[in-house]
């Protein structure tokens, strides 16, 4: 057996060993995760918030909120403009509408739609 047998060998144990710990992970997490208890009057001011600002870009949108069954949660989407649907999505610990100022040019031409991730903005 040479080199290249025993690493090709070795990179799929390895492999096959991280994806078993995500699946299990991520597993454990579905059937523990427990929701923390809404915190109504923070979700206002964050919502206030978030609407005087796309306010103030000129951008006529909808929040609408889904019910989700798994993972449980509720999350939000901010839903704007008309043409061809484009998705965007927010990286980091960041929120959707820090889309606004390129929503505002975009919107003209296209039908976004910006979840904000799990744990982030009113998800």
């Amino acid at each position: 057996m040479n080199l290249t047998e025993k690493i090709s060998r070795r990179g799929v144990l390895i492999g096959a060993g991280g994806l078993s710990a995500v699946i299990g992970g991520s597993s454990l997490y579905h059937l523990n995760h427990v929701l923390p208890l809404r915190n109504i009057a923070a979700e206002e001011r964050f919502r206030r918030l978030q609407d005087g600002l796309i306010a103030q870009e000129g951008i006529q949108f909808s929040s609408r909120f889904f019910d989700l069954p798994a993972p449980r949660l509720r999350a939000h989407v901010i839903d704007s403009g008309h043409g061809a649907p484009v998705l965007m999505i927010h990286g980091g610990n960041s929120v959707a509408v820090a889309w606004a100022p390129l929503l505002s040019r975009l919107q003209r031409s296209f039908r976004i739609y910006a979840p904000d991730r799990p744990g982030c903005g009113l998800t």
